[in-house]
């Protein structure tokens, strides 16, 4: 064998080595799969929706303020402020082609603390709730035909055809999820819940206050009575809002302002009756700032993000089944609000504004993942994780 040829040998088999190193570290922090993911953030002062893989990036389009967002298995969909209106943009995830582009001139409704995950994307279509805004020498809400100040909208994918639907009086604040082949409306820190009936084009009432008025006493004489926490031990009253929960494979879950999670939805979307509220791990005076569904050991769990008296912030998964604290784990001091989001099986990754990085948490310890600018501001307050993969 020549010269040239034992250092093409020697070369491949350093390539097969490192290969093979990186296959044994990927399979042994169990990350592999999720180290691909869309981000939005910042690039040259502009907002930009990126696709980071490995130690790659690639900006797939530039987007406006004031965003809101939703994904699939297949799609990324951003729907955000640009001059006097907002842009929907759709995206496959396979091509990283745009695949629809509609302005809206309706007024969507968005989060003033950031970036939020308050636009439902199914295979066919996206939905998104505007309020009803008219000039009157200012600014304030109109009426609907059912009395109610917002409105549900549809836009199909494939025609770009926009359909609204009228929200009644007592779904205020809504925010529309994906679950189970339906798409739910419900009222933010509130106690109704509704399904949008594609066949009528309307809504169908899942739940109202009615529904949840026992449960609610039920849990108020339960605090009084001192209930017992879960088995980690934390005491104290939660201060918060009120959220539902779709979480896949089981039901909806209700979460109280006081911190207490309770079953209120089966997976087919009947009412569950004679549940009773469990309380979720939590300290005296803190406060719930996000809360998702995820998995933790295989099981399906709730993820609680909560913010403490003292400044801290803490991060819980909570079992469903065993309604037991299966992991607690502290989150950096300059955690950015909203950006917490699960990441595989006992894993969850978030944005840290101090090291300006994507980082990863899992029960095998925290890694960083991909770097990430500032806004013109000089913070990360509406840099998000889109989707990971």
């Amino acid at each position: 064998m020549g010269v040239g040829a034992r250092i093409a040998a020697v070369s491949i088999m350093k390539l097969r080595s490192l290969l093979i190193l990186g296959l044994v570290l990927a399979g042994a922090s169990g990350s592999a799969a999720a180290d691909v993911a869309w981000l939005l953030t910042h690039e040259s002062e502009r907002r930009a929706v990126v696709r980071a893989d490995g130690n790659q990036t690639q900006t797939v389009a530039y987007v406006g303020d004031q965003s809101i967002y939703g994904t699939t298995a297949q799609r990324i969909g951003i729907l955000s402020e640009e001059g006097r209106g907002f842009v929907l943009q759709v995206f496959d995830k396979a091509t990283q082609q745009q695949v629809l582009s509609r302005p809206i001139s309706s007024h969507v409704l968005t989060s003033l603390s950031g970036a939020s995950r308050e636009l439902a994307l199914t295979a066919e279509a996206a939905f998104f709730v505007t309020g009803r805004f008219v000039t009157d020498g200012g600014m304030s809400l109109g009426r609907n035909n059912l009395g109610g100040l917002f409105d549900l909208n549809r836009v199909d994918l494939s025609s770009g055809n926009l359909t609204t639907i009228p929200l009644p009086e007592d779904c205020a604040n809504a925010r529309p999820v994906v679950f189970a082949g339906s798409v739910l409306v419900y009222s933010r820190n509130g106690y109704s819940l509704w399904r949008y009936v594609a066949e009528r084009g309307r809504l169908e009432q899942l739940l109202s206050t009615n529904d949840l008025a026992t449960a609610l006493a039920s849990e108020q004489q339960r605090s009084s009575t001192g209930s017992k926490a879960l088995s980690s031990g934390l005491q104290g009253v939660l201060q918060g809002f009120a959220d539902f929960l779709p979480v896949p494979g089981n039901g909806v879950f209700h979460l109280a302002k006081s911190g207490r999670l309770q079953q209120v939805l089966t997976l087919e979307l009947k009412r569950v009756t004679g549940s009773a509220p469990m309380q979720s791990a939590r300290s005296a005076g803190a406060r719930i700032v996000q809360a998702f569904s995820g998995t933790f050991g295989g099981a399906p769990a709730i993820g609680l993000v909560r913010s403490e008296p003292n400044g801290r912030t803490f991060f819980s998964y909570v079992d469903v089944m065993s309604q037991k604290v299966r992991w607690q784990i502290a989150l950096p001091n300059r955690l950015v609000q909203g950006s917490v989001e699960p990441a595989g099986d006992s894993q969850i990754a978030y944005i840290d504004a101090e090291k300006a990085v994507v980082m990863k948490h899992s029960k095998a310890g925290v890694r960083s993942l991909w770097p990430l600018q500032p806004n013109p501001q000089g913070d990360f307050t509406d840099s998000r994780i889109l989707a990971l993969e």
